[in-house]
Protein backbone atom coordinates (compact mmCIF):
# COMPACT_ATOMS: atom_id res chain seq x y z
CA UNK A 1 0.00 0.00 0.00
CA UNK A 2 1.41 3.88 -0.57
CA UNK A 3 1.37 5.60 2.37
CA UNK A 4 2.72 8.42 0.25
CA UNK A 5 -0.77 9.12 -1.57
CA UNK A 6 -1.94 12.76 -0.50
CA UNK A 7 -5.89 13.07 -0.06
CA UNK A 8 -7.13 16.37 0.61
CA UNK A 9 -10.60 17.66 2.18
CA UNK A 10 -11.76 21.39 1.73
CA UNK A 11 -14.26 22.62 4.42
CA UNK A 12 -15.75 26.21 3.47
CA UNK A 13 -17.69 28.48 6.34
CA UNK A 14 -19.60 30.99 4.72
CA UNK A 15 -19.90 33.47 7.78
CA UNK A 16 -21.52 36.52 8.46
CA UNK A 17 -18.20 39.10 8.22
CA UNK A 18 -15.47 36.01 7.01
CA UNK A 19 -15.40 33.14 5.03
CA UNK A 20 -13.22 30.27 6.98
CA UNK A 21 -11.68 27.45 5.01
CA UNK A 22 -9.71 24.07 6.63
CA UNK A 23 -7.98 21.90 4.13
CA UNK A 24 -7.24 18.71 5.66
CA UNK A 25 -4.73 16.53 4.16
CA UNK A 26 -3.86 12.69 4.81
CA UNK A 27 -0.39 12.27 4.99
CA UNK A 28 0.86 8.82 5.84
CA UNK A 29 -1.67 7.40 8.37
CA UNK A 30 -2.71 10.66 10.24
CA UNK A 31 -4.65 13.58 9.01
CA UNK A 32 -3.37 16.97 8.88
CA UNK A 33 -4.44 20.72 9.20
CA UNK A 34 -2.52 21.90 6.03
CA UNK A 35 -5.00 25.21 5.31
CA UNK A 36 -6.47 27.70 7.54
CA UNK A 37 -7.61 30.51 5.94
CA UNK A 38 -10.27 33.72 7.16
CA UNK A 39 -11.20 36.00 4.41
CA UNK A 40 -13.62 39.06 4.43
CA UNK A 41 -16.91 38.37 3.66
CA UNK A 42 -20.66 40.58 2.70
CA UNK A 43 -22.16 37.95 4.77
CA UNK A 44 -25.43 35.46 3.51
CA UNK A 45 -27.24 38.62 3.81
CA UNK A 46 -25.37 39.21 0.25
CA UNK A 47 -27.43 36.21 -1.36
CA UNK A 48 -30.80 36.68 0.55
CA UNK A 49 -30.58 40.48 -1.41
CA UNK A 50 -30.07 38.55 -4.69
CA UNK A 51 -26.02 39.43 -4.82
CA UNK A 52 -24.19 36.31 -5.45
CA UNK A 53 -21.63 38.27 -7.45
CA UNK A 54 -20.05 39.50 -4.72
CA UNK A 55 -20.49 36.67 -2.03
CA UNK A 56 -18.71 34.46 -5.09
CA UNK A 57 -15.76 36.75 -5.75
CA UNK A 58 -14.89 36.52 -1.77
CA UNK A 59 -15.52 32.96 -1.84
CA UNK A 60 -12.94 32.79 -5.45
CA UNK A 61 -10.50 34.89 -3.48
CA UNK A 62 -10.38 33.16 -0.43
CA UNK A 63 -10.12 29.98 -2.50
CA UNK A 64 -7.16 31.47 -4.21
CA UNK A 65 -5.41 32.06 -0.74
CA UNK A 66 -6.14 28.83 0.30
CA UNK A 67 -4.74 27.17 -2.73
CA UNK A 68 -7.86 25.22 -3.38
CA UNK A 69 -9.00 27.07 -6.68
CA UNK A 70 -11.63 24.50 -8.98
CA UNK A 71 -11.60 22.12 -5.98
CA UNK A 72 -14.05 19.96 -4.65
CA UNK A 73 -15.21 20.93 -1.62
CA UNK A 74 -18.11 20.90 0.72
CA UNK A 75 -19.99 23.46 2.92
CA UNK A 76 -23.14 23.80 5.55
CA UNK A 77 -26.06 26.18 5.76
CA UNK A 78 -27.31 27.09 8.78
CA UNK A 79 -29.30 29.50 11.23
CA UNK A 80 -32.62 30.96 10.75
CA UNK A 81 -32.46 30.21 7.05
CA UNK A 82 -32.98 26.29 7.94
CA UNK A 83 -35.88 25.11 10.08
CA UNK A 84 -35.23 22.14 12.17
CA UNK A 85 -37.41 20.24 14.56
CA UNK A 86 -37.00 17.41 16.68
CA UNK A 87 -39.67 14.37 16.62
CA UNK A 88 -39.95 10.99 17.52
CA UNK A 89 -40.82 8.32 15.18
CA UNK A 90 -41.42 4.41 14.87
CA UNK A 91 -38.75 2.35 13.35
CA UNK A 92 -38.73 2.05 9.30
CA UNK A 93 -36.74 1.77 6.28
CA UNK A 94 -34.78 4.71 5.07
CA UNK A 95 -37.33 5.40 2.45
CA UNK A 96 -40.54 5.40 4.56
CA UNK A 97 -38.68 7.74 6.91
CA UNK A 98 -38.04 10.19 4.69
CA UNK A 99 -41.86 10.37 3.08
CA UNK A 100 -42.93 10.36 6.91
CA UNK A 101 -40.82 13.36 7.65
CA UNK A 102 -42.48 15.19 4.68
CA UNK A 103 -45.47 14.28 6.13
CA UNK A 104 -45.06 15.48 9.26
CA UNK A 105 -43.70 18.91 7.82
CA UNK A 106 -46.83 19.36 6.65
CA UNK A 107 -48.67 19.25 9.66
CA UNK A 108 -45.52 21.59 11.82
CA UNK A 109 -44.00 23.99 9.21
CA UNK A 110 -46.28 26.79 7.60
CA UNK A 111 -44.19 26.51 4.47
CA UNK A 112 -45.62 24.65 1.54
CA UNK A 113 -43.74 21.62 1.19
CA UNK A 114 -43.19 21.46 -2.70
CA UNK A 115 -41.34 24.36 -1.83
CA UNK A 116 -38.99 22.96 0.28
CA UNK A 117 -35.69 20.31 0.67
CA UNK A 118 -36.78 17.84 3.66
CA UNK A 119 -34.18 15.68 5.09
CA UNK A 120 -34.15 13.71 7.95
CA UNK A 121 -31.26 12.98 10.24
CA UNK A 122 -31.42 10.48 12.76
CA UNK A 123 -29.74 11.75 16.19
CA UNK A 124 -30.70 8.66 18.06
CA UNK A 125 -32.12 5.11 18.11
CA UNK A 126 -33.90 3.75 21.76
CA UNK A 127 -33.19 0.75 22.23
CA UNK A 128 -35.85 -1.47 24.20
CA UNK A 129 -34.52 -4.37 27.06
CA UNK A 130 -33.87 -6.57 24.59
CA UNK A 131 -31.56 -4.60 21.84
CA UNK A 132 -34.67 -3.80 19.61
CA UNK A 133 -35.18 -0.17 17.94
CA UNK A 134 -37.95 1.02 19.46
CA UNK A 135 -37.90 4.46 18.54
CA UNK A 136 -35.93 6.94 16.56
CA UNK A 137 -34.82 10.39 17.62
CA UNK A 138 -34.90 12.01 14.02
CA UNK A 139 -33.75 15.98 13.47
CA UNK A 140 -35.92 16.93 10.62
CA UNK A 141 -34.04 19.64 8.47
CA UNK A 142 -35.81 22.36 5.97
CA UNK A 143 -34.56 24.51 4.01
CA UNK A 144 -36.43 26.38 0.80
CA UNK A 145 -35.31 24.57 -2.65
CA UNK A 146 -34.55 28.30 -3.82
CA UNK A 147 -32.07 28.91 -1.17
CA UNK A 148 -30.07 26.03 -1.89
CA UNK A 149 -30.09 26.85 -5.30
CA UNK A 150 -28.57 30.21 -5.19
CA UNK A 151 -25.89 28.71 -2.43
CA UNK A 152 -24.61 26.13 -5.06
CA UNK A 153 -25.17 29.14 -7.65
CA UNK A 154 -22.08 31.15 -5.16
CA UNK A 155 -19.70 28.33 -5.38
CA UNK A 156 -20.15 27.74 -9.23
CA UNK A 157 -19.51 31.21 -9.95
CA UNK A 158 -16.38 30.89 -7.38
CA UNK A 159 -15.43 27.67 -9.41
CA UNK A 160 -15.48 25.17 -6.85
CA UNK A 161 -17.76 22.27 -7.31
CA UNK A 162 -19.51 21.95 -3.91
CA UNK A 163 -20.26 18.00 -3.50
CA UNK A 164 -22.12 18.33 -0.23
CA UNK A 165 -24.54 20.41 2.30
CA UNK A 166 -23.84 19.86 6.22
CA UNK A 167 -25.58 20.95 9.19
CA UNK A 168 -23.89 23.40 12.03
CA UNK A 169 -25.26 21.01 14.98
CA UNK A 170 -23.39 18.05 13.03
CA UNK A 171 -19.95 20.35 12.99
CA UNK A 172 -20.27 21.03 17.03
CA UNK A 173 -21.18 17.12 17.56
CA UNK A 174 -18.03 15.93 15.60
CA UNK A 175 -15.58 18.12 17.20
CA UNK A 176 -17.13 17.99 21.08
CA UNK A 177 -18.26 14.74 20.82
CA UNK A 178 -15.75 12.95 19.04
CA UNK A 179 -12.65 14.70 21.27
CA UNK A 180 -11.14 16.64 18.50
CA UNK A 181 -11.41 19.49 21.00
CA UNK A 182 -10.04 21.26 24.23
CA UNK A 183 -10.40 20.15 26.82
CA UNK A 184 -11.74 16.91 26.12
CA UNK A 185 -15.48 16.54 26.66
CA UNK A 186 -17.72 15.53 29.25
CA UNK A 187 -20.25 13.42 29.16
CA UNK A 188 -23.28 15.44 29.11
CA UNK A 189 -22.10 18.78 27.92
CA UNK A 190 -24.13 21.78 26.31
CA UNK A 191 -21.85 23.84 23.29
CA UNK A 192 -22.70 26.97 22.01
CA UNK A 193 -20.75 28.67 18.81
CA UNK A 194 -21.37 32.08 19.31
CA UNK A 195 -21.22 34.03 15.78
CA UNK A 196 -21.44 38.06 14.81
CA UNK A 197 -25.73 37.31 14.08
CA UNK A 198 -26.61 33.83 14.62
CA UNK A 199 -25.34 30.91 17.56
CA UNK A 200 -25.80 27.35 17.52
CA UNK A 201 -26.48 25.88 20.55
CA UNK A 202 -26.36 22.16 21.48
CA UNK A 203 -26.68 19.28 23.96
CA UNK A 204 -24.20 16.14 24.22
CA UNK A 205 -25.48 13.34 26.29
CA UNK A 206 -23.25 10.23 26.15
CA UNK A 207 -21.84 11.35 22.43
CA UNK A 208 -24.95 11.52 20.95
CA UNK A 209 -26.51 14.66 19.79
CA UNK A 210 -29.39 15.22 22.14
CA UNK A 211 -30.77 18.94 21.22
CA UNK A 212 -30.47 21.35 18.62
CA UNK A 213 -31.48 25.15 18.83
CA UNK A 214 -30.04 28.32 16.82
CA UNK A 215 -30.16 31.54 18.74
CA UNK A 216 -30.68 34.82 17.27
CA UNK A 217 -28.42 37.57 19.10
CA UNK A 218 -26.76 40.44 16.74
CA UNK A 219 -23.24 40.31 17.93
CA UNK A 220 -22.02 43.50 15.89
CA UNK A 221 -18.50 44.14 16.23
CA UNK A 222 -18.90 47.88 17.53
CA UNK A 223 -20.82 46.76 20.54
CA UNK A 224 -19.20 43.43 21.53
CA UNK A 225 -17.92 45.53 25.05
CA UNK A 226 -20.51 45.00 27.87
CA UNK A 227 -20.60 47.88 30.15
CA UNK A 228 -18.60 47.25 32.40
CA UNK A 229 -15.88 48.91 34.92
CA UNK A 230 -12.65 47.56 36.00
CA UNK A 231 -13.48 47.08 39.73
CA UNK A 232 -17.18 45.00 38.66
CA UNK A 233 -14.97 42.82 36.36
CA UNK A 234 -12.84 41.73 39.31
CA UNK A 235 -15.88 40.77 40.88
CA UNK A 236 -17.05 38.68 38.06
CA UNK A 237 -13.85 36.79 38.14
CA UNK A 238 -14.11 36.16 41.82
CA UNK A 239 -18.22 35.06 41.55
CA UNK A 240 -17.48 33.11 38.22
CA UNK A 241 -14.47 31.04 40.77
CA UNK A 242 -17.05 30.57 43.43
CA UNK A 243 -16.35 32.76 46.08
CA UNK A 244 -19.86 33.78 46.32
CA UNK A 245 -22.46 31.13 46.05
CA UNK A 246 -26.37 30.84 46.98
CA UNK A 247 -27.36 27.62 47.09
CA UNK A 248 -26.56 26.11 43.59
CA UNK A 249 -26.58 29.48 42.09
CA UNK A 250 -23.64 31.88 41.56
CA UNK A 251 -24.36 35.03 42.85
CA UNK A 252 -24.77 37.93 40.15
CA UNK A 253 -24.47 41.37 41.57
CA UNK A 254 -27.21 43.59 40.31
CA UNK A 255 -26.09 45.26 37.35
CA UNK A 256 -23.35 44.16 36.61
CA UNK A 257 -24.59 43.82 32.79
CA UNK A 258 -27.09 45.91 31.68
CA UNK A 259 -30.50 44.21 30.62
CA UNK A 260 -30.70 45.83 27.27
CA UNK A 261 -26.59 44.94 26.46
CA UNK A 262 -25.60 42.14 23.93
CA UNK A 263 -24.09 39.97 26.89
CA UNK A 264 -27.86 40.26 28.26
CA UNK A 265 -29.38 39.10 24.80
CA UNK A 266 -27.18 36.19 24.84
CA UNK A 267 -27.01 35.47 28.19
CA UNK A 268 -30.99 35.63 28.57
CA UNK A 269 -31.05 33.00 24.56
CA UNK A 270 -28.67 30.08 26.44
CA UNK A 271 -30.78 30.25 29.23
CA UNK A 272 -33.81 30.24 27.67
CA UNK A 273 -31.52 26.76 25.32
CA UNK A 274 -31.24 25.33 29.29
CA UNK A 275 -33.75 25.53 30.77
CA UNK A 276 -36.11 23.82 28.12
CA UNK A 277 -33.69 21.25 27.85
CA UNK A 278 -33.86 20.69 31.39
CA UNK A 279 -37.44 20.69 31.19
CA UNK A 280 -37.70 17.49 28.59
CA UNK A 281 -34.48 15.83 30.60
CA UNK A 282 -35.56 16.38 34.04
CA UNK A 283 -33.24 13.69 35.16
CA UNK A 284 -30.02 15.39 33.14
CA UNK A 285 -27.75 17.28 34.78
CA UNK A 286 -25.06 18.89 32.04
CA UNK A 287 -21.85 19.39 33.58
CA UNK A 288 -20.49 22.23 31.56
CA UNK A 289 -21.18 24.75 28.63
CA UNK A 290 -18.78 24.74 26.30
CA UNK A 291 -18.58 28.12 24.10
CA UNK A 292 -16.56 28.52 20.65
CA UNK A 293 -16.48 30.23 17.48
CA UNK A 294 -15.10 33.53 17.27
CA UNK A 295 -17.63 35.18 19.65
CA UNK A 296 -15.81 32.82 22.36
CA UNK A 297 -13.15 35.28 22.38
CA UNK A 298 -15.19 38.32 23.65
CA UNK A 299 -13.19 39.82 26.67
CA UNK A 300 -14.75 38.11 29.85
CA UNK A 301 -17.27 36.08 28.12
CA UNK A 302 -16.77 32.92 29.50
CA UNK A 303 -16.91 34.42 33.44
CA UNK A 304 -20.06 36.15 32.76
CA UNK A 305 -21.88 33.28 31.48
CA UNK A 306 -20.64 31.38 34.41
CA UNK A 307 -21.34 33.75 36.88
CA UNK A 308 -24.94 34.43 35.62
CA UNK A 309 -26.05 30.46 34.55
CA UNK A 310 -24.56 28.60 37.52
CA UNK A 311 -22.55 26.46 35.57
CA UNK A 312 -18.95 25.75 34.78
CA UNK A 313 -18.00 27.48 31.45
CA UNK A 314 -14.90 26.57 29.07
CA UNK A 315 -13.77 28.17 25.98
CA UNK A 316 -13.66 25.12 23.11
CA UNK A 317 -10.58 25.05 20.95
CA UNK A 318 -10.79 22.63 17.47
CA UNK A 319 -7.84 20.44 17.42
CA UNK A 320 -6.63 17.62 15.66
CA UNK A 321 -4.31 14.65 16.91
CA UNK A 322 -1.67 14.37 14.59
CA UNK A 323 0.42 11.76 16.69
CA UNK A 324 1.69 10.21 19.42
CA UNK A 325 1.12 13.56 22.17
CA UNK A 326 0.79 15.71 18.85
CA UNK A 327 -2.26 17.92 18.45
CA UNK A 328 -2.85 20.60 16.13
CA UNK A 329 -4.57 23.42 18.17
CA UNK A 330 -6.97 26.06 16.01
CA UNK A 331 -8.49 29.05 16.69
CA UNK A 332 -12.26 28.86 17.40
CA UNK A 333 -13.25 30.85 14.83
CA UNK A 334 -12.47 27.88 12.49
CA UNK A 335 -14.83 25.26 14.91
CA UNK A 336 -17.41 25.08 12.39
CA UNK A 337 -15.24 24.34 9.05
CA UNK A 338 -13.02 22.14 10.97
CA UNK A 339 -16.41 20.08 12.49
CA UNK A 340 -17.66 19.71 9.11
CA UNK A 341 -13.79 18.78 7.06
CA UNK A 342 -14.57 16.17 9.98
CA UNK A 343 -17.52 14.38 8.24
CA UNK A 344 -15.08 12.97 5.52
CA UNK A 345 -12.48 11.64 7.58
CA UNK A 346 -13.30 8.16 8.65
CA UNK A 347 -11.60 7.29 11.99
Amino acid sequence: MNFGVKRYINAVDLGQNSIKIIQLQKMRRSWHISQQVSHPSPGLEALERGNVADLAASLQEAAAIAGISKSKVISFIGGQRVITRQITMPPMPWDDLQKAVIWEAEKIIPIPVADLEIRPVVLEEKLSELGEVTQLHVLMVAASKSLIYRFNEIFDRAGLTLTAIDLPALNLWRVFAQGYCVPQPKEIQAVVDIGSQTSHFIVIKHNILSYVRSLSVNLAPADLSPNINDDDFQIIQEVAAGNELTGSHLYMPAGLVDDDSLYAQLVTEIRRSLDFYRLQERDTIIEQLVITGGGSQLTGLDQILQAELGLPVVVGYPALPTGPDKIQELHPQFTMAFGLALREVKV
